[in-house]
């Protein structure tokens, strides 16, 4: 899995580093600044890449003496990071945009630029496609974050081909300034949503319901040997997916029995769930009401 996702990181690094050079010649040949838009955001995602490289080689580091639960929250440090370095260089130009409308320049071989637009929709497409698959499989945080920025160039493209297109038909250059601006608002769009996944990650927030009934159902299955689950907590780590809760365990069970009744329970959560990390503790039926009785008598 970690060899997967290194190689979908290494591709594209590839493309973007390809897109981007591509993109800034003929940029600077047409003097399109939807065009320089187009390869800043290939900037971007070579830059993103790169980092989210390093940080999946840190992630998928074992855990160790001083990180007990692993390396992967650099994932989640990575998708900060992108989302930041993202929002800043967009509003950057943004500004320069602006100040297009108001000294609109003429542009220059926009034929060039049209076909260089096509052919990285073509490119990017393909590339799209590869990473959301290597991002289910492995379902890092980081490929989803690089499928979404090079989903975004696929529609930043087609706004740069069709704005080319518009200004070689009619010669209003001030469409080239528009269609950056409307461009680069979308990609802080996307850069909101990579920092909120970002986000959640480092604030542990809870993994979906779905997987809290999948171990319900799960728990079910071994009745009536366990008879209850409560203090159920999930988090997500990188692409690793935490869980730890209580079973109440029939008491006529032995301490030896029991515990094959959990690590029996563990297994096959986590075979159903791939990529997870189960932990459980367990307790004598009847005892979670006996607690309640505890704490209160504690409390009194």
């Amino acid at each position: 899995m970690e060899q997967r996702k290194r190689r979908a990181i290494l591709l594209s690094m590839s493309v973007a580093l390809l897109l981007l050079v591509t993109k800034a010649v003929i940029a600077l040949a047409s003097n399109s600044l939807a065009l320089l838009a187009s390869a800043l955001d290939s900037l971007l995602d070579f830059f993103s890449s790169s980092i989210n490289y390093l940080s999946i080689r840190i992630a998928d580091k074992p855990a160790d003496n001083d990180h007990h639960f692993g390396h992967g929250k650099a994932e989640g440090l990575a998708g900060l990071f992108q989302g930041l370095f993202i929002i800043v260089s967009a509003a950057a130009l943004v500004y320069a945009a602006v100040q297009r409308l108001f000294n609109q320049e003429k542009l220059q071989q926009i034929p060039l630029g049209v076909g260089m637009m096509v052919i990285s929709i073509v490119i990017t497409l393909w590339l799209v496609r590869r990473l959301r698959e290597a991002a289910v499989k492995t379902e890092s945080i980081t490929l989803k974050g690089d499928a979404l920025h090079y989903a975004t160039d696929t529609i930043t493209n087609g706004g740069v081909l069709i704005a080319l297109i518009l200004i070689k038909l009619t010669g209003l250059v001030m469409i080239d300034p528009i269609v950056s601006i409307l461009i680069t608002l979308y990609i802080l769009w996307g850069a909101g949503r990579l920092l909120k996944e970002a986000l959640d990650e480092l604030m542990d927030k809870a993994l979906p319901r779905s997987y809290q009934e999948e171990v319900e159902k799960i728990i079910k299955s071994y009745q009536p040997h366990l008879t209850g689950c409560h203090d159920f907590r999930s988090r997500r780590s990188g692409s690793r997916k935490l869980i730890e809760f209580h079973i109440e365990v029939d008491r006529a069970k032995s301490f030896e029995e029991a515990h094959e009744l959990a690590e029996s329970l563990r297994l096959a959560i986590e075979n159903r769930i791939p990529n997870s990390h189960i932990t459980i503790h367990y307790d004598p039926a009847g005892y979670e009401d006996r607690r309640a009785t505890l704490e209160q008598t504690l409390k009194g």
